[in-house]
């Protein structure tokens, strides 16, 4: 159901490197992650660098505790699993969610100390509004490996597998600035945070002084951007190395392009 004075046409989205629920005061939170993000109300919800049953974190679902505290649904992606444990990425909604494809962009290589990195594709149905596409993703720290990434998403078995005339947002942690050859190479999608006026664009990392923009929020054409917050508050400082970057999004009349 929408939210009371929220028009149906709106959706909040972010997206939250949290940094497995590890401030930067040490102290592992998931419930203080949880209230970072429901601060901003959010329908949707993309989060990178997630725990489950990690030993390091107190062996906790991190993900579900989160989903729990949030009352909302959610999906998680391994990008690595060691027996019982596992870390990744996941999304978490308001409305119920179809998962259109989730796993690996590229494999680990640990003799260049490179991680998997993947991502998960879900598609949002709203009654009597078509459906969204919401892409989660969390790419690597070497400048080829980020190329390769970004290739296979932009492949025809990810983003090239969804029709243009269906809403696409895609977002993540990209460790890669405005500047960077991926966003050059990404074509079809627009940076959320350069299409609102009047908006100078807000760094997330590194939370307590962010100097880099690395998470970013990507739509389609039939997107326009109402509000961008990347929230400074005292708990969002110490919750995360990261910040989070919360978008409220409007779907644009049909056939309508900007």
């Amino acid at each position: 159901m929408p939210r009371e004075g929220i028009p149906s046409d709106s959706l909040r989205v972010m997206t939250y490197n949290i940094h497995s629920c590890m401030g930067v005061d040490s102290k592992i939170r998931p419930e203080r992650i949880a209230r970072v993000i429901n601060h901003f109300d959010p329908d949707l919800v993309a989060v990178q660098e997630v725990d489950c049953h990690r030993r390091r974190t107190g062996g906790h679902d991190q993900a579900q505790l989160i989903a729990d505290h949030l009352r909302m649904s959610h999906v998680f992606e391994a990008m690595l699993e060691d027996r019982n444990e596992r870390y990744g990425i996941a999304i978490f909604s308001r409305y119920p969610l179809e998962v259109m494809k989730s796993g690996f962009l590229t494999k680990a290589v640990p003799a260049r100390f490179q991680e998997a990195r993947g991502a998960i594709w879900v598609k949002l149905e709203r009654e009597g509004r078509g459906a969204v596409h919401f892409v989660n993703t969390h790419f690597g720290l070497g400048k080829k490996e980020r190329v390769e990434q970004l290739k296979v998403l932009a492949g025809d078995t990810w983003l090239g597998a969804i029709p243009t005339d269906e809403p696409v947002i895609l977002c993540g942690d990209f460790n890669a600035g405005p500047k960077s050859r991926i966003f050059r190479m990404l074509t079809g999608l627009r940076d959320a945070q350069l299409m609102l006026e009047g908006h100078k664009p807000q760094a997330t990392f590194f939370s307590s002084n962010p100097v880099l923009r690395l998470d970013h929020v990507f739509i389609s054409k039939q997107f326009t951007v109402k509000t961008v917050d990347v929230p400074m508050t005292p708990t969002a400082r110490v919750a995360s190395d990261h910040l989070p970057l919360c978008v409220e999004l409007e779907i644009a009349p049909h056939g309508t392009e900007n």
